[in-house]
């Protein structure tokens, strides 16, 4: 029973025992208190009245108390949902934090890096200016060189162009000169005179100093020409022109002739010729005077 229910009883009681002791007292001034008695009786009406809606106004509080109660265990419900459900929010967002401390180590470590990218970048930009800066130079002293070279070239193509007609002039006179030779050896042909003897240097032929050797290669062809090195050269008197007799002495044999026309200190290479060239093979024996 709420507070205000047990006010409105005790009041009862109260009021009921003052008319009952009014009652009492006055039973035998019935006359000269009956307005009093209905008066009282009003009153006691009136407290009933009053005590009946104290008692209606405590149930409906009782009832709206409860309600309050259910409404409120339901807020506490919903405020205890609400704080689960912000503790899993809490905990979702610490992990969120925990990434996102990571991701800015990570920043953290990339901002870094790219600061040491940006200071070799930069030292290189520096390294690169001096490089521009020395290709300038270098483009100037080039541009420089190239017009001294165009000078050059110009000069060396007006020498050409004097040499080419002096070319011009020598290769029409060696054209009529090859025509003279080839008219006098035809000339000379005609009485039976070999112009290879004639041509030849001195001391070549048959009037070598006597020089013996052997073959030490085997007979190798530049294109139809047969040719072999000997063991003699510049070191022995042997010189370009001269000519080898080669002779197989195992067989007493002549092979056919080797003229110098390549001569180093120690030995001496030449074509070969004669009616057994083919049996030439290193060791044969080599002589200028038989």
């Amino acid at each position: 029973m709420s507070p205000i229910t047990k006010l409105f009883v005790v009041l009862h009681v109260v009021l009921s025992m003052l008319l009952t002791a009014g009652v009492v007292v006055f039973v035998n001034r019935v006359d000269d208190y009956n307005k009093i008695v209905l008066n009282l009786k009003q009153v006691a009406a009136t407290s009933n009245d009053h005590a009946a809606a104290a008692a209606n106004e405590a149930a409906a509080a009782k009832v709206a108390l409860e309600k309050t109660d259910a409404d409120l265990a339901t807020q506490v419900e919903a405020a205890r949902k609400d704080r689960a459900e912000a503790a899993t929010q809490v905990a979702d967002l610490n992990v969120k934090l925990a990434d996102a401390t990571k991701q800015l180590a990570i920043v953290m470590a990339d901002n870094s890096l790219q600061a040491k990218t940006v200071a070799a970048s930069q030292a290189a930009q520096s390294q690169y200016l001096a490089q521009v800066t020395d290709l300038r130079k270098t483009v100037d002293d080039l541009t420089k060189s190239k017009l001294e070279l165009d000078t050059a070239v110009a000069d060396l193509t007006n020498q050409r162009d004097v040499l080419e007609k002096q070319r011009r002039d020598l290769a029409e006179r060696v054209s009529m000169l090859d025509g003279q030779y080839k008219v006098a050896v035809a000339a000379l042909k005609d009485h039976n005179i070999d112009i290879d003897h004639l041509t030849r240097a001195p001391g070549t032929g048959a009037g070598a100093p006597p020089i013996n050797g052997v073959v030490i290669s085997d007979v190798q062809m530049i294109g139809p020409v047969p040719y072999a090195t000997i063991s003699v050269g510049s070191a022995d008197a042997v010189v370009k022109g001269m000519e080898f007799k080669v002779i197989d002495k195992d067989k007493g044999q002549f092979l056919g002739v080797l003229t110098v026309e390549s001569v180093d200190s120690t030995e001496a290479t030449g074509r070969l010729y004669g009616p057994n060239i083919n049996l030439v093979h290193k060791g044969v024996e080599v002589r200028t005077q038989l």
